[in-house]
């Protein structure tokens, strides 16, 4: 289920730091005590819980040494008070807790909960808390951690995701950078995420988007403090509800060409499908005239293929520009290559000045041999095209 299904979420997406800083500003200028603020995210934790799985039978969770941790004693705690039977594994020493998070071990104590020490069970015990669970509450590793998982969390990461019970991660899966949505190594995959305060963009980008599952926001009656904290969001999610203004009604009287104009020019040889499939999906998404320009020897196919597409085969760069001067709106790099004539043909777009896409092998040449152009572009890189642009290392 993708992020968001289902659910109302803000648009502001914050930094790791970000959020910690909102959440100090609580604590510090709004005067709201930090062990309430983490019963109150527990309280929403197991809300989620027990609305989504209520009939999960045996919970088991896992907690850290942090304050996610924190919060995972604290669900072991309601889910006991509840009557649920609920098992709790104390992932990090006990002994290293401190501040709201020992506070809420001792809660989660004093409510009968029976925490077990990772250093004292042995493999079957623990083969067996993971066999007999029917949700999993993933409370180890928060937002303050980067880079891999050491041990035993990676372990008991790998365990969770082996296991069949679903995963509820609290905050955001163990192992994601919450800021970059980066997995140095193994990292939970939740059937949900309930997070806090602010939405942290790593939970929509990059690993984060397959492994959050459906993400549920809860802000915790902090929304009128975000404001006063300073921290400005890093970036803004669209959703389909979002962008749907974008869209003008059509007038029953419309005629295509007042719906733009859209050039693909792609497809070398031995690619020419990647522009035919470009073209066609810019035709069925509503653009009211399209034109392919490819390889001469993709034209018979082309037409074949989607005669609504006006293709033309050009053998020079030197022959877009009068495509050029018609367009509304150009697409350049799906599968021109790097030779000669690709090269041309993104030189002749990026010097028309239109608005365009560059995708693909256009970002290949843009990396070496052709100038960025400063604005009126859409880059779409993978991590791989993002790496040669920027000059850095793909898990960078």
């Amino acid at each position: 289920m993708p992020p968001s299904a289902g659910h109302s979420l803000p648009d502001a997406l914050f930094s790791a730091d970000a959020v910690r800083q909102i959440d100090r500003y609580v604590i510090d200028q709004q005067g709201v005590d930090g062990f309430e603020l983490m019963q109150s995210a527990a309280h929403a934790a197991f809300r989620c819980l027990v609305r989504h799985w209520p009939n999960c039978g045996s919970v088991l969770v896992l907690c850290g040494a942090g304050n996610n941790g924190g919060d995972g004693y604290l669900v072991a705690a309601s889910a006991k008070r509840h009557d649920l039977d609920v098992s709790c594994v104390a992932v990090a020493p006990t002994g290293k807790l401190s501040g709201d998070a020992r506070k809420a071990w001792q809660k989660a104590l004093a409510d009968g909960v029976d925490v077990l020490d990772l250093e004292a069970l042995g493999e079957s015990s623990l083969d067996d808390l993971f066999a007999s669970a029917g949700l999993i509450v993933d409370a180890m590793l928060g937002t303050g951690v980067s880079g891999a998982p050491r041990e035993p969390f990676a372990t008991l990461i790998s365990r969770c995701n082996s296991a069949l019970a679903p995963v509820l991660a609290v905050d955001l899966p163990s192992g994601l950078n919450a800021t970059t949505g980066a997995a140095e190594g193994d990292v939970v995959n939740a059937a949900r995420t309930v997070t806090f305060i602010g939405l942290k963009a790593g939970l929509f980008t990059g690993q984060g988007a397959a492994v959050c599952g459906e993400v549920v926001f809860e802000s915790l009656d902090t929304d009128e403090g975000i404001p006063g904290s300073g921290q400005k969001p890093i970036a803004r999610r669209r959703d389909w509800g979002s962008v749907m203004p974008w869209l003008p009604p059509r007038p029953a009287n419309a005629h295509k060409g007042r719906f733009g104009h859209v050039l693909v020019v792609a497809g070398d040889r031995g690619f020419g499908g990647a522009g035919l499939l470009a073209a066609e999906a810019a035709a069925r998404s509503g653009a009211g005239l399209v034109s392919l320009a490819t390889r001469p020897e993709h034209v018979t196919a082309a037409l074949a293929r989607c005669p609504s597409v006006m293709v033309h085969g050009l053998i020079h760069g030197s022959e877009l520009p009068t495509l050029l001067d018609a367009a509304s709106v150009v697409v350049c790099g799906p599968g021109i290559g790097r030779s000669a004539w690709g090269q041309q043909m993104l030189e002749q777009v990026v010097a028309s000045g239109k608005p365009r896409v560059l995708d693909a092998d256009a970002l290949n040449l843009l990396s070496g041999r052709v100038a960025i152009p400063a604005d009126n572009h859409i880059l779409t890189p993978h991590p791989g095209e993002a790496a040669r642009l920027l000059n850095c290392l793909v898990p960078e």
